[in-house]
């Protein structure tokens, strides 16, 4: 089920799958939904009223999986709440597949109640799943295996020009970090300019910035972003960008030709993990926190707070110490780990689909 009907299709997700269009309401019907949801004072309604046309589609199927992510983790999913209960109703198998959750479970609610709706939970990051363990009580169906992100397989494309092979370092940021109306006040952008100058000065690798999500929420493009970084480095030939829009298999295969990465998007990190290539995770949630306990064994030194960039050297100071001064070892336990951690989620797919309870 989807929103972005256009950029699915665009992207080639049809191949794969059947998509279904959420229907698009008119304004008049948007206005009318919120009025009656404050009088009702029930979400859960809104949301119902938003899914009808998709609810006709629930009785052709045995299971219903809701890709978690980090959906539970900022404000009440009252899309996901919905489509939890509506698959109860209809005897559906409901699976809350590869999520982060973050500690407002131990509080919330409406978030236990729904968490305990699911048939099986799958988190994606330790972090998470030591949550999970203690407010979801079928404790036998919680499993913990990797993001399945980790399986995609990457699609060759033309890399920049000024990429070189595995001497590039990838950089990302996002405005999930970085409000692209105020860069100059900014201690990411400051950190990121640190970085990319001592990266020029001291070593001969060269640099790429490397979007991850694209126009779908325009004021959520990576592109906005990096575009206004790189226009300080512009004119330096060693450092590059990313100026088209990609599919994600292209962006991993331009991530797994780097030599070091730095990035703000999980999923941009997670395309280094599973490519073997040292990554620094800039965190604003607990999935990345948890993604580099499991990955790389530690979280400090490539989990770094964004929110403690207040200075202009701490992320060049990280990104010395832990990528450059450790590469080996970090590759060796990327290159060992990354197998059988990738083969975890087919264990627990197959676990679901074989149940004996169906």
């Amino acid at each position: 089920m989807t929103f972005d009907m256009q950029g699915d299709l665009n992207v080639g997700l049809d191949q794969a799958i059947k998509l279904i269009a959420y229907p698009k309401k008119s304004q008049f019907v948007r206005v009318m939904s919120f009025v009656i949801r404050k009088i009702k004072g029930n979400d859960i309604w809104g949301s119902s009223f938003y899914q009808k046309e998709i609810r006709e589609h629930y009785k052709n199927y045995e299971y219903i999986f809701n890709v978690g992510g980090d959906t539970y983790c900022y404000t009440t999913p009252w899309i996901s709440i919905t489509s939890n209960l509506e698959a109860k109703k209809r005897g559906l198998k409901s699976v809350f597949w590869g999520c982060s959750i973050d500690e407002r479970l131990d509080t919330d609610q409406i978030l236990q109640e729904d968490i305990n709706r699911y048939d099986y939970v799958l988190a994606r990051e330790s972090h998470s799943y030591e949550i999970l363990v203690r407010n979801y009580r079928n404790q036998d169906r919680l499993f913990l295996a990797c993001d399945p992100a980790f399986y995609l397989v990457p699609e060759e494309t033309a890399l920049p020009e000024g990429f070189i092979p595995y001497q590039t370092v990838g950089i990302n940021i996002s405005p999930e970090i970085v409000d692209v109306n105020d860069m100059e006040n900014n201690g990411v952008i400051r950190n990121c300019i640190d970085l990319i100058g001592r990266i020029c000065e001291t070593t001969d690798m060269n640099i790429c910035l490397i979007p991850h999500v694209y126009q779908i929420e325009p004021q959520s493009s990576d592109y906005k972003v990096l575009n206004k970084l790189y226009d300080r480095f512009r004119e330096n030939p060693r450092v590059c960008l990313v100026s088209e829009e990609l599919r994600a298999a292209q962006l991993k295969y331009i991530i797994s030709k780097c030599r070091f990465f730095v990035g703000a998007r999980t999923h941009s990190v997670i395309a280094a993990y599973s490519s073997c290539v040292p990554a620094l995770a800039l965190s604003y949630s607990i999935k990345s926190r948890g993604l580099a306990n499991d990955v790389i064994g530690q979280e400090k030194g490539y989990a770094l707070n964004w929110k403690e960039l207040t200075g202009s050297t701490q992320l060049g100071d990280c990104f010395f110490e832990f990528l450059v001064k450790r590469e080996e070892s970090v590759k060796d336990r990327l290159e060992s780990f990354m197998p059988a951690y990738k083969e975890s989620i087919i264990g627990v797919l197959e676990r679901i689909i074989h149940s004996d309870d169906r």
